[in-house]
């Protein structure tokens, strides 16, 4: 599935994608074609076999409420493929080399590595009332590799500002939100991972409760650099 007929888009976009503050980072709207992303919404709307963090898990539960995902294991990969096959298609082809050598001309990056496995990435549903706080993600994955990237394309149509919902990137040195990013229908987003990249969503949403907020995101990796300037770092929360 070819989403991208200008080869040369990511080099266009570079200068913008590495000065952007308050860390590289880029807005592109009308991201696929809009008959793949309608479809990828009509799927994720009927899907029913979704996954969420265990009650017990007191470390995420505080900062990621009414969130849920797929897929969660190799067998809800399975279900996903049957059931969403449109958006089971369209998470390959982001892990594609087309779409790693857009990035890599976008963000500067080279030898991005995909996360087959989409840990902690693939499809993510938000309900009423939920939210995901502030944040830096984690860095290291299970086979070492260091985490660089973060994609996410919104699939949600008719947002209305009112409900909220907005992608937040936070200054870390005046700890301040610089750049909010409503999760408009096809709108992709792209930004690079370090120690300082704050984000999140941390204002409930209040979009009523047959309306939920839909996204894909994916992860990009480079071979690890050397452990003792990089030491494996789980997820940081941020209450400023």
């Amino acid at each position: 599935m070819s989403i991208f007929n200008d080869g040369e888009l990511g080099k266009k976009l570079n200068f913008n994608y590495t000065n952007s503050k308050p860390f590289p980072n880029i807005i592109l709207d009308n991201f696929i074609a809009p008959e793949i992303a309608k479809q990828c919404f009509s799927e994720l709307k009927a899907y029913e076999c979704w996954g969420t963090e265990s009650p017990s898990n007191t470390y995420m539960t505080p900062h990621q409420v009414r969130k849920f995902y797929t897929p969660w294991c190799p067998e809800n990969l399975q279900q996903l493929a049957e059931y969403a096959p449109t958006v089971y298609n369209t998470l390959q082809y982001f892990n594609s080399k087309d779409f790693l050598t857009f990035l890599e001309n976008l963000t500067g990056i080279k030898n991005l590595l995909p996360d087959p496995s989409f840990y902690g990435g693939g499809a993510h549903k938000i309900h009423s009332g939920g939210k995901l706080n502030l944040h830096v993600d984690y860095n290291l994955n299970d086979l070492n590799q260091f985490r660089v990237l973060n994609f996410l394309l919104y699939l949600n149509p008719d947002w209305e500002d009112e409900w909220e919902g907005c992608l937040e990137l936070w200054d870390h040195q005046t700890k301040k939100c610089a750049h909010k990013i409503a999760p408009i229908f096809n709108r992709g987003v792209i930004f690079t991972l370090s120690d300082y990249s704050i984000h999140g969503h941390p204002i409930p949403l209040k979009c009523p409760e047959h309306i939920q907020r839909y996204s894909l995101a994916l992860y990009y990796f480079i071979e690890e650099p050397n452990q003792e300037f990089y030491p494996r770092r789980s997820v940081v929360w941020h209450d400023f």
